[in-house]
């Protein structure tokens, strides 16, 4: 039988206690502070206080300028990521193609030695090798 409530620090967690007792049971605020979050009213993409301000259903505050800006500046950075999609695909194609071609190539080469008869493991070459 084991003695688990006389060895209360064998846990695989700590308990809050040991926690405030090691200085990481502090509040979110204490953590964070207030260097983490931004001036009420303030675009989140520029940091300024917006002059044109424009709210998202969730709350964001962004300044129009810079918001018609980052999405200008995503719609070309995803055409840009479709082209090399689009290159890469064409690229696979063309290798599926090329390879279709060549095993294509090799069937009708042993095809055609069957046929004339060339093929080494053929019975009438061994006899009149012999």
């Amino acid at each position: 039988m084991t003695r688990h409530s006389k060895h209360s620090n064998d846990r695989n967690y700590y308990t809050h206690k040991e926690r405030a007792e090691a200085g990481f049971a502090g509040t979110r605020k204490d953590v964070l502070g207030t260097d983490c979050f931004l001036p009420f009213g303030h675009c989140a993409l520029s940091l300024k206080a917006p002059k044109d301000p424009v709210c998202t259903p969730e709350g964001w505050i962004y300044d129009r300028e810079f918001i018609l800006e980052y999405l200008v500046r995503q719609k070309l950075e995803l055409q840009a990521e479709a082209k090399k999609f689009e290159q890469q695909e064409a690229k696979k194609a063309r290798q599926a193609q090329a390879q279709d071609q060549e095993r294509e190539l090799r069937e009708i080469e042993a095809f055609r030695q069957m046929d004339q008869g060339i093929m080494p493991q053929d019975s009438r070459h061994k006899r009149a090798l012999s």
